[in-house]
């Protein structure tokens, strides 16, 4: 499962950064967000044999809210900065909040499966 999210997360931090990528708060790119955010929650923060429900909408609702909380973030420092700088610095801060975040009590990864 890493190599693929490592894959997706290297993808859009590229296209992230082309001058004509669309506005990710528009209601495609939003949907998109908020399905991958859920999928995410489910595959990763759910323990072997446990509903996925829950960890799913907590993801829905974390790629919801972080989506329109850094597109703000980062449209008021494009506004003081070079927009390319701008989306760096976000893409920095994405990256720390979600290392952080796994380091929260409870997320710990579940044992791996001895075969």
């Amino acid at each position: 499962m890493r190599v693929p999210a490592t894959l997706g997360a290297a993808g859009e931090i590229i296209y992230d950064k082309i001058p004509s990528a669309g506005d990710r708060t528009e209601p495609a790119p939003l949907i998109a967000r908020v399905g991958s955010g859920a999928l995410a929650g489910a595959v990763g923060a759910r323990a072997p044999g446990e509903p996925i429900l829950l960890p799913a909408a907590a993801g829905a609702l974390a790629a919801g809210i972080a989506t329109l909380v850094f597109h703000r973030l980062r449209a008021a420092l494009a506004a003081r900065v070079r927009p390319v700088l701008a989306a760096v610095a976000e893409d920095l801060l994405a990256a720390g909040v979600a290392a952080a975040a796994l380091r929260l009590p409870g997320t710990s990864s579940p044992p791996p499966v001895v075969t």
